[in-house]
């Protein structure tokens, strides 16, 4: 699994200290990604693909925020569960931890048996 941190994504919030900040010194590094559990449904009737995230990471590298920029219905709630686990170092401004947004594609792939 895999996240992409981009201060071009983040949202304008104004400049209070909880706001997520465009501007960081180092982006936040990603120390607990959990894979996507296959909700069986999906599985069963071959539903596959890439559900895009927006992710907030807030000060202390917990995910406080999810939402969803590009819907698989079958696999949305996996997908936010999945991202609800993901643990970081948060992004640091002038040496402070600081509440960032990144983007979180979850992909859930279905592998033939051979």
């Amino acid at each position: 699994m895999r996240f992409f941190w981009s201060p071009a994504r983040s949202p304008d919030r104004g400049t209070t200290a909880d706001a997520p900040q465009q501007d960081t010194d180092q982006p936040p590094v990603a120390l607990h990604i959990t894979q996507p559990r296959y909700p069986p449904a999906a599985f069963h009737k071959g539903i596959s693909g890439t559900v895009q995230l927006e992710i907030l990471i807030d000060k202390t590298g917990r995910v406080a925020r999810a939402r969803i920029i590009k819907s698989i219905p079958e696999l949305d709630a996996a997908a936010l569960q999945c991202v609800r686990e993901w643990e970081f170092r948060p992004a640091q401004k002038a040496g402070q931890p600081v509440a960032t947004v990144a983007s979180a594609p979850i992909t859930f792939t279905l592998t033939k048996k051979k």
